[in-house]
């Protein structure tokens, strides 16, 4: 298995295809869906299909798949997993308390 591709709650990761045939031409796909396996990405595809950015909406590993049908009728499927990790801190954000008497 792959290494999950990490990113942080402060990014969007774009994805893209590039179908081929068996000797890695070019090759026309038809019907692409993007998905992932659970429900804490929201998916944009581009107007063709052969690209989306998914935006994290929580912290999370899930996979995204992505599916398309070649002109024989078979159905090729690709996924990758994506961990969504916390953003690195940039400020403190001290925050007092109340004041308490001395007994």
């Amino acid at each position: 298995m792959a290494t999950p591709i990490s990113i942080t709650l402060l990014q969007y990761l774009p994805l893209s295809i590039a179908p081929t045939d068996r000797r890695h031409n070019p090759a026309p796909v038809t019907n692409i869906q993007w998905g992932s396996s659970g429900s804490s990405f929201q998916i944009v595809p581009s107007l063709d299909g052969l690209s989306c950015e998914i935006t994290p909406t929580e912290l999370t590993m899930e996979t995204v798949s992505v599916s398309a049908v070649a002109e024989d009728g078979v159905t090729l499927t690709e996924t990758i997993d994506v961990s969504v990790v916390a953003a690195p801190a940039v400020a403190l954000n001290l925050v007092p308390g109340n004041p308490v008497d001395l007994p």
